[in-house]
């Protein structure tokens, strides 16, 4: 049997570009138009490609058209209409960045149905991809809070759809062609819209339909190109590749649409891969050039706010710092997500071991043959960009962007992950670790404060334990040598 990996892979990506500039489209005509009927018109434009097709190819139009699975077949084109009025309703709303941000987890609902509904298996380093690229979009392009709003519930239930939308794709793939499932897309789609357009369409002026056809257009090529590519590859081979699409519609929606795209994350990233560069190409010490990027970004804090605490910030930017989530704070849920997922790349990731075996002897990862320079500045730029999202959520529990705002907590770090087991010599600690050290530093920082006692006795505390943990640290080290 061929492998069309490479090819289905290059197909999603070419896929995902077309699904952009038809969002970007879709959006700029749903700020003037009915949205119905711009969904509308999607689908009998597909029926209009489908039988022009027909009349050009020669074939039988029983080749294109029969089925055995006529429900299922069905059933995908009216997901997909009511999909589409959802997702372009919310651009209307929220815009494509905000959308986007939101929809990013259907590639992790399709992985989870494929394995039940498909009898797909994969082991974690698919999964991993799939997670790790859910985070890394969500800390690149970081959405505002309001997106925690109506607009929000949408865009998660148009990704929901979209994600049974494929699962019935690749199923109904197994016994019909690219071309039979496409029909059926338009089929079911038009049937959907023309009930809709009844009750809820409304006339688009004449100004735009240049515009609606390029949407058309756009809408048939990329969805016949999705149906190819679930034929020839596993749904869950082309996942970790869909993210390209919140890349490609972040560019159309900050240059075409001016959609704010927040900049302090990526300033995080850049701090990191600052750290990576010194480290690694003027082999300054890590502790050493990361003190110091860390003076010059307080600095540039400080200049930047004239040391004054920028407030009147919107109400919803303090959603997720100061919300509950079946009693349990938005933050303490948020930590323990990521306190999983970060614990299980670590343990069972290849880039997170070359991490250990960098840190537990250089010279022999080297030799080794991993790209130790490599490695070495993404981590960095990983760790500054984790560091920029916990200022932004410290931000949004105090509503305020203190510039001094975690002054000394880098000591606290320092003292909660060596408590958990890692060494400041490197090679040696877990995220659970040094999770169960944070929660001992907060316990002792609570029971001072419960206590009365001084903030200033509580930094001699903190040090003290950072000098033991560190001591004690060497001193195991050195029984082990």
């Amino acid at each position: 049997m061929k492998n069309y990996t490479n090819t289905g892979i290059s197909l999603m990506i070419l896929t995902t570009f077309l699904f952009s500039c038809m969002d970007g489209v879709s959006k700029y005509l749903a700020e003037n138009n009915n949205v119905i009927s711009l969904v509308a018109f999607r689908y009998w434009f597909i029926l209009v490609f489908i039988f022009s097709y027909w009349i050009f190819s020669k074939k039988r139009f029983h080749e294109i058209a029969y089925t055995k699975q006529p429900f299922l077949q069905f059933a995908r084109g009216l997901i997909l209409s009511l999909n589409n009025c959802i997702v372009v309703y919310t651009f209307a709303l929220i815009g494509l960045v905000e959308t986007h941000a939101v929809i990013a987890c259907y590639p992790l609902i399709v992985a989870g149905l494929s394995v039940p509904f498909l009898g797909e298996r994969f082991g974690w380093r698919r999964w991993s991809a799939i997670a790790f690229g859910f985070i890394g979009v969500l800390i690149i392009l970081r959405p505002g809070f309001t997106i925690f709003s109506t607009g929000s519930i949408f865009a998660f239930i148009g990704a929901s759809m979209f994600a049974l939308y494929l699962i019935l794709t690749k199923y109904a793939s197994r016994q019909d062609s690219a071309i039979t499932s496409f029909f059926w897309t338009g089929l079911g789609g038009s049937i959907t819209m023309l009930f809709m357009i009844a009750f809820f369409g409304d006339i688009i002026s004449k100004e735009f339909y240049v515009l609606v056809f390029i949407m058309c257009t756009l809408s048939a090529i990329s969805h016949f190109l999705m149906v190819k590519i679930l034929e020839l590859v596993e749904a869950s081979l082309i996942q970790p590749y869909s993210y390209l699409q919140l890349v490609f519609s972040a560019i159309i929606g900050v240059f075409v649409f001016s959609e704010r795209l927040d900049v302090f994350i990526l300033l995080g990233a850049f701090i990191g891969l600052s750290n990576g560069c010194l480290v690694t190409a003027f082999n300054i010490n890590p502790l050493i050039a990361t003190l110091g990027t860390m003076s010059i970004a307080r600095g540039f804090a400080l200049v930047l706010t004239e040391g004054f605490s920028l407030s009147s910030l919107p109400a919803s930017f303090g959603w997720i710092g100061k919300s509950s989530v079946m009693g349990l704070p938005a933050l303490v849920l948020l930590m323990l997500i990521m306190v999983i997922i970060f614990d299980l790349l670590v343990r069972h990731t290849r880039f997170f071991r070359q991490v250990y075996f960098i840190g537990a002897n250089e010279k022999a990862a080297m030799l080794s043959g991993i790209h130790v320079s490599r490695v070495r500045i993404i981590a960095y730029i990983l760790s500054g960009a984790l560091a920029a999202l916990a200022g932004v959520l410290l931000a949004s529990r105090l509503m305020s962007g203190t510039p001094t705002a975690g002054n000394g907590i880098e000591l606290q770090v320092l003292a909660a992950a060596v408590i958990g087991g890692a060494s400041l010599q490197g090679g040696e600690g877990t995220v659970l670790g040094a999770f169960l050290g944070v929660v001992f530093v907060a316990l002792i920082n609570n029971s001072m404060t419960m206590l009365a006692v001084s903030i200033y006795w509580q930094m001699i505390v903190i040090g003290t334990v950072l000098v033991i943990a560190v001591a004690l640290d060497m001193l195991i080290r050195r029984r082990k040598a």
